[in-house]
């Protein structure tokens, strides 16, 4: 009966032991999170800023020392880990529980949980094509969160029209005549911020049919035919157009360069210019691009140039479009350029103005997704070659 319960308690203790072992002590430090020099709740943090994390308690670690963070979804898993950063700058982009933990060599001094909600963002989108016939859909999308109120205006030739419903997410309206119509929207968000957009549009009418010519067949009569001679030499036909920028009409068939798109984690904001040379297969128009951005973007600057010494005209054209922060998916640029023609090479060059910025990520090394390694790519369409090691764009559309 001793030896049973030595053997019973000598069971316990092991099983107390193993216990104890897999139980790892958290650290007595808390992780501090301020925003704009201000310590802010742990519940109160919201998708559309930035924070700096860092550790409560200093005598844990020297100021010079090197810190590693962990930075872990509680809901879905899916874990960051960044070095170097003994004050680490982060934007969530996701909301939910996030479990934050810092590390001084391989040692965790630092734990703490803190929950994000829905920040503020103002995205809208527009119809690619700004130019359509009578009859067509005028259609835009307002994205933006935490909206306090909106409202959509249409003018056209002066006069204010009036919209079946103003306040919607989503515009859908029919012109009922030709000419220029601006469609703008202003949104105000629950912070007080008021954001606005616009966009122009060309309605044309539909185009008529032109009536065939009925001809009678007029009967052949003989002719005297001359004796066959050796054709003299052909003189080269000229074939395409000298114009920097076509004044034509695309047929509407799209096509995309896609560059690997990174991980936003991964890519470092600046305000600097990214250039790449396009060397269109055939006449198009540069329809567009998706990006990431900051929460202080504003503008973003496209200007294209025509590299060709012999081409006429105006050789280059830039357009200001409103940026958008991607705090929750990359951001889409959407424009229409001239016609680029087929016989030339364009630079383009992309730039956020200040104080906003865009992320860049490295080309070198990157693929395109259509198999082509390295800064350049080549199909039926197009030739598109990076100039720098890095850049803020991937997904470029055309329109032929």
């Amino acid at each position: 009966m001793e030896k049973e319960i030595t053997r019973l308690m000598l069971a316990f203790f092991g099983v107390f032991s193993l216990s104890l072992l897999t139980v790892r002590p958290r650290p007595a430090s808390e992780v501090t999170i301020s925003a704009d020099d201000a310590v802010v709740s742990d519940s109160a943090l919201t998708t559309d800023t930035e924070y700096k994390l860092l550790v409560a308690d200093r005598s844990r670690y020297d100021i010079n020392d090197s810190l590693s963070w962990g930075i872990r979804n509680v809901f879905t898993g899916q874990s960051n880990y960044f070095l170097n950063n003994t004050v680490k700058e982060h934007t969530f982009t996701d909301t939910g529980t996030f479990e934050v933990r810092a590390f001084k060599g391989m040692k965790e001094i630092a734990c703490d949980t803190f929950i994000v909600g829905l920040g503020e963002a103002f995205k809208v989108t527009w119809s690619a094509k700004p130019e359509l016939t009578l009859g067509s859909t005028i259609s835009a999308e307002d994205l933006s969160t935490r909206v306090a109120s909106r409202a959509w205006k249409v003018t056209h030739a002066g006069a204010s029209l009036d919209l079946p419903a103003a306040d919607e997410a989503e515009l859908e309206w029919e012109p009922l005549d030709t000419g220029i119509y601006t469609v703008e929207i202003e949104v105000h968000l629950i912070s007080g911020k008021v954001e606005r957009d616009q966009q122009t549009f060309k309605v044309v009418p539909v185009p008529m049919e032109e009536p065939v010519a009925q001809v009678k067949p007029i009967p052949e009569k003989p002719v005297w035919k001359p004796q066959p001679r050796d054709p003299e030499p052909s003189k080269p036909v000229a074939t395409g157009s000298e114009s920097c920028f076509l004044m034509k009409k695309t047929e509407g068939s799209n096509f995309w360069v896609e560059v690997d798109k990174p991980d936003r984690s991964q890519v470092q904001f600046s305000d600097e210019a990214t250039t790449f040379t396009v060397s269109p297969v055939h006449d198009c128009i540069f329809a567009g691009f998706d990006y990431f951005a900051d929460s202080k973007i504003d503008n973003i600057e496209i200007k294209i140039e025509c590299l060709s010494p012999t081409c006429t005209g105006t050789p280059s054209w830039s357009k200001r479009i409103k940026g958008a922060y991607d705090a929750h998916t990359e951001a889409s640029a959407n424009f229409t350029s001239p016609v680029l023609n087929k016989d030339y090479k364009y630079k383009v060059t992309v730039r956020p103005l200040a104080p906003g910025k865009l992320g860049y990520f490295k080309t070198k090394g990157n693929n395109f997704t259509s198999g082509k390694s390295g800064l350049a790519h080549r199909d039926s369409n197009v030739t598109v070659k990076m100039l720098d090691e890095k850049t803020c764009v991937y997904h470029l559309r055309f329109t032929r």
